[in-house]
């Protein structure tokens, strides 16, 4: 898959869910016709954390007419709170498609709709491992937000690229401070089920 073409879709992609999902208010309506709303346990997608155990829970699912993608989307929020948030978007591949590696050097962070037009400073660029393995991760802050990015692209394919790619958002309550240590937790907290 040209990676031009892969790039807009997950902008797009990411544009759509993320307009209501840090307000915890997506639905069905705001993905299209091609998504509805599914039950956690019919998700391929799990977020471990914590810091939103027993709060909101949206999760959809849905397929890219164009390619062929099957999608999943999902959000986790505290319960008496939209902080902190969490949003996760995995793509995957139909056969005979692959996503690159070199594709993870796009922007994680303005293509997702909060930070597209919110000015933002860049913390830190760089990888983490984590048990799906190698995450690109930009850790980042907008106004009082502290909230980190990360992409990674796995799955078997015969070029050595990667037949799933999974985009991921999660920031603090207003006024905390993002660590190192706090990403790695997260990024230990995602979990993508088959």
């Amino acid at each position: 898959m040209q990676g031009s073409c892969l790039s807009r879709f997950i902008a797009l992609l990411l544009i759509v869910v993320a307009g209501g999902a840090v307000a915890g208010c997506t639905t069905s309506d705001d993905l299209g016709a091609e998504f509805v709303e599914i039950k956690a346990e019919e998700s391929q997608l799990s977020f471990t954390l914590p810091a939103v155990a027993g709060g909101a829970q949206r999760y959809f699912k849905g397929r890219d007419r164009t390619r062929g993608h099957t999608v999943y989307t999902a959000s986790w929020r505290p319960a008496r709170s939209e902080f902190p948030s969490a949003q996760l978007n995995l793509l995957n591949a139909p056969p005979g498609y692959y996503f690159g590696y070199s594709d993870l050097d796009t922007d994680l962070i303005r293509g997702w709709s909060n930070f597209r037009e919110r000015p933002f400073t860049i913390d830190e660029r760089t990888t983490r491992v984590s048990g799906l393995g190698r995450f690109t991760v930009h850790r980042f802050h907008s106004d009082n937000l502290s909230c980190v990015a990360f992409a990674i692209v796995f799955g078997n394919h015969d070029r050595g690229d990667g037949t799933r790619r999974l985009d991921g958002l999660y920031c603090l309550q207003p006024g905390d401070v993002l660590t190192p240590a706090t990403v790695e937790s997260v990024l230990a907290a995602v979990k993508v089920n088959n």
